[in-house]
């Protein structure tokens, strides 16, 4: 596990109550196992990596709840208004993971 609650709540997030906190956890560790092809464990985990992965799980667990899409577009009758779509899920955590994680983590070369 890159994260613990503990750590979590004592870097300053918040958002996932503790009880749901696991399943979330796991989620953005997949994702970050992902991103980096299985390059980062638990024992070489950085702190800055740790952070990334509690951005990760935040973003994940907001993106998940009710409400939480905006309006892009609507209409009324014959009137009808299209907003610019938002970064999508996996452009919010590709912008993560190049914050919190060196190239040479992220890189998939031989």
């Amino acid at each position: 596990m890159y994260v613990t609650y503990c750590t979590y709540t004592a870097m300053g997030y918040s958002a996932v109550p503790k009880a749901e906190f696991a399943r979330w956890s796991a989620m953005a560790e997949q994702t970050v196992r992902k991103y980096t092809f299985d390059r980062i464990t638990d024992k070489d985990i950085t702190r800055t990596n740790q952070r990334g992965v509690c951005e990760i799980i935040d973003l994940l667990y907001k993106d998940a709840q009710p409400g939480s899409q905006p309006v892009v577009s609507f209409s009324n009758s014959k009137y009808s208004e299209t907003y610019a779509a938002p970064p999508t899920l996996d452009e919010r955590v590709r912008s993560f993971m190049g914050i919190y994680f060196t190239a040479d983590q992220l890189w998939r070369g031989f």
